[in-house]
């Protein structure tokens, strides 16, 4: 989507308008979902905030890859978005993004 042309406002998106859902991913994080009361409350914050915007914006591309009808809200969301979903993961996992677990289990958090 680096390509963008015109926003949604001017024209519906379109599948060339959009990457294959499949190609952001999400599988560590559905893997693991049972494992994130080990993150610190301001980690788990975003971790969960980025991954429901990121499952979000796989459903609006699910839906305008099938060819349905997406709100105007919802698209201009996405595609306002997309680009800088890559920055928003890495900033999320920088060096300190795990807390330190002590040899008894207990973080220093």
């Amino acid at each position: 989507m680096n390509s963008r042309k015109s926003p949604p406002s001017d024209k519906p998106l379109s599948p060339s308008d959009v990457p294959p859902a499949g190609s952001i991913p999400t599988t560590i994080y559905e893997s693991n979902v049972g494992q994130l009361g080990l993150l610190r409350r301001k980690d788990l914050t975003d971790v969960v905030e980025f991954y429901s915007d990121v499952l979000r914006y796989k459903a609006i591309i699910t839906a305008v890859r099938s060819g349905e009808d997406i709100p105007e809200p919802d698209q201009k969301d996405l595609y306002d978005s997309i680009s800088s979903l890559e920055h928003r993961r890495q900033s999320l996992f920088g060096e300190d993004w795990m807390p330190d677990t002590e040899a008894d289990g207990t973080t220093d958090d």
